[in-house]
């Protein structure tokens, strides 16, 4: 169990995280769902496209300075993250739609408009799926 310094008497968040999963959902897609929370005026986006341990800066291999941070002489220990797998980071990257912190510093009556965009998009979840077919 994680003890809080007695001084800290709130968190501090930069982004709000939400996961979508279509399938439990019933619904549509990921990028779907985050174009109509758009529309609705509550801007969301899909984060990370790909895990950190992914990113081709780690991917690299090599001696020198042009491969750091794992290959070069200034770290003292040999890392490889090209056989990585991460699942649970890889799911999050597909699953996860963010927020920014601004849309949490709001009123009441902004809290329940986000509560009614969520809603609304749920509520017309079969539909949006059929507008895929549509534009398609």
């Amino acid at each position: 169990m994680t003890k809080w310094d007695e001084r800290v008497t709130r968190r501090s968040h930069h982004l709000y995280q939400v996961r979508y999963v279509a399938q439990e959902c019933g619904g549509p897609s990921r990028e779907q769902f985050m174009a109509a929370l758009n529309a609705e005026g509550i801007p969301c986006w899909g984060g990370y496209v790909r895990p950190l341990y992914r990113h081709p800066l780690f991917q690299r291999r090599g001696k020198g300075p042009e491969y750091c941070p794992l290959s070069c002489p200034y770290y003292a220990r040999a890392m490889d993250y090209t056989n990585v797998n991460c699942p649970n980071a890889e799911r999050i990257c597909r699953e996860a739609v963010l927020f920014r912190q601004r849309m949490l510093l709001c009123t009441r009556k902004d809290t329940q408009d986000v509560v009614r965009a969520f809603r609304k998009v749920y509520d017309n979840r079969a539909e949006l799926g059929r507008q895929l077919l549509v534009d398609s």
